[in-house]
């Protein structure tokens, strides 16, 4: 399979502090990935470092960052400005944050295009390009969106021109930071199903992360669970989501609300603080199958399809 992005034992966070640990994974071609976890886990961190969007203070402790064979890591800022928005495009959890609110969109996707042509684009073009991605996207009025400020329009609507100018230079992975998390239900759908089309036509991989079980269940290829800045299972979405091994992931998926009248189960304690320096599984003081051997490095169990980290068989 053609690998797209490779991430090999990533440490990211403050100088006394480590907020993502030892994080690894493979995306290929065509192939959406979804993390999930609770808020604060470290998703966003991880996500952000790929691309050098970390917030103030953190960065790389260190690991592996590859695009294509390339290390991103190597380059510096120019270089990295050349390929965001260009080959790795980002989308962000709030697009009216990004948006400039008092530029057309219509001229938001032409800059877009210029700051990546050496400012040699055609406007002709690029407004051409960027009808027919609305139209992809299932916009009743292409042309009047083009015409309006961000502010005119709804957060769905504005979620899902972020979507489309993320599209506009063709690229080859997508990072989508929470994407659905602050839109309503019926929203959500559209802009997940704008996803997965996106992937079927042109091939991009995605990247996703959430702390919604329901939209990466029901998009993503492959799945991996978040919790203290870790990797605690990964592999196959049918087989995480439906035979989950590890405790925090039975957890999670039984705090997910149902159509039902079945109140969810909630998850003892809180999560650790990424100060705290935790020997042994982050997930111990909450798991109901704690033992005293939980204290020392759980193993790997499982294989490269469907692992999970933790004593228990």
């Amino acid at each position: 399979m053609d690998t797209v992005l490779k991430i090999n034992n990533l440490y990211v966070g403050l100088k006394d502090m480590t907020i993502v640990k030892d994080f690894s994974l493979d995306i290929h071609k065509r192939e959406i990935i979804g993390i999930v976890g609770e808020s604060g886990c470290g998703k966003s961190t991880m996500l952000k470092s790929i691309v050098g969007l970390s917030d103030n203070n953190v960065s790389i402790q260190k690991g592996k960052i590859d695009f294509h064979g390339v290390s991103l890591r190597s380059m510096d800022q120019n270089q990295l400005r050349s390929i965001r928005g260009n080959k790795i495009s980002f989308i962000f959890q709030k697009p009216d944050y990004t948006f400039d609110p008092v530029m057309k969109v219509k001229s938001q996707f032409f800059e877009t295009v210029k700051f990546h042509t050496d400012g040699k684009a055609n406007k002709k073009d690029c407004y051409k390009r960027s009808r027919e991605l609305l139209e992809q996207l299932h916009f009743e009025a292409p042309d009047e969106v083009l015409e309006s400020y961000p502010f005119e329009l709804s957060g769905g609507m504005n979620q899902r021109i972020a979507v489309a100018m993320s599209m506009i230079n063709e690229p080859e992975l997508i990072l989508a930071d929470e994407p659905t998390s602050a839109l309503d239900v019926s929203v959500q759908s559209q802009v997940v199903r704008t996803l997965m089309e996106l992937r079927d036509k042109t091939g991009v991989a995605i990247l996703m992360v959430s702390h919604n079980i329901n939209v990466i269940a029901s998009m993503a290829d492959m799945v991996g669970v978040m919790y203290g800045g870790r990797m605690v299972e990964y592999g196959d979405a049918r087989e995480v989501l439906q035979k989950s091994r590890h405790p925090y992931t039975k957890a999670l998926l039984d705090a997910v609300p149902a159509m039902s009248q079945t109140m969810p189960e909630s998850i003892e304690g809180a999560p650790p603080r990424f100060s705290e320096i935790l020997q042994g599984c982050p997930f111990r003081e909450r798991c109901p199958f704690s033992e005293n051997k939980c204290e020392t490095e759980p193993a790997i169990q499982g294989d490269a399809s469907h692992w999970w980290l933790c004593h228990k068989q």
